[in-house]
């Protein structure tokens, strides 16, 4: 693929055959020779040490496509579904359930999604759930699409952790 953030430049000419070619042009719609790709975003490293407690279900409902994944058990505490799209305009509102191997004692949830898609996850403006305690009944999560919302592709992240109540986005869980 293309590297973020890097200018690409084109030109065409044209073939008239038998060795004759045209001038070569500078050739895009917006009329300059080059064009950028979009910033490239790293988000932070999330993963666990144990592998206790894990998805077992994630359903969102509400949404205009919704998804429905049986995930199971990630190796190194950390799935990756990128490729699994959740649609929904702003103002809009997603309901999301999600079922977990065991939660017994409690564990602390929190779900973040990245709405100015910046590669962070902002703890005041991006989280959109955090339990804030022990908790041992999967919760049902219902958020609204903020009207400011970047318009695009935008990442969520959920986080399970055995020893926070308001678990962290990044770094290694338990």
């Amino acid at each position: 693929g293309l590297a973020g953030l890097t200018n690409y430049y084109f030109w065409v000419r044209t073939n008239c055959g038998f060795g004759d070619f045209g001038e070569w042009v500078a050739l895009d719609n917006s009329g300059s020779p080059f064009f950028t790709t979009l910033t490239q975003l790293n988000y932070c490293a999330s993963g666990s040490t144990g592998n206790q407690n894990y998805f077992t279900n994630f359903v969102t409902t509400g949404a205009i496509t919704n998804v429905s994944n049986p995930t199971g058990y990630a190796v190194g505490g950390y799935g990756n579904y990128t490729s699994m799209t959740i649609t929904q305009a702003q103002n809009g509102t997603v309901t999301v359930n999600t079922s977990y191997n065991d939660m017994a004692g409690g564990v602390g949830i929190a779900m973040w999604v990245d709405w100015n898609q910046d590669g962070t996850f902002d703890n005041t403006t991006e989280r959109v759930y955090n339990s804030a305690a022990w908790i041992s009944i999967p919760p049902v999560v219902t958020f609204t699409v903020p009207p400011t919302a970047v318009l695009g592709n935008t990442r969520m992240r959920i986080v399970v952790d055995w020893n926070l109540t308001s678990p962290n986005a990044c770094g290694s869980m338990t």
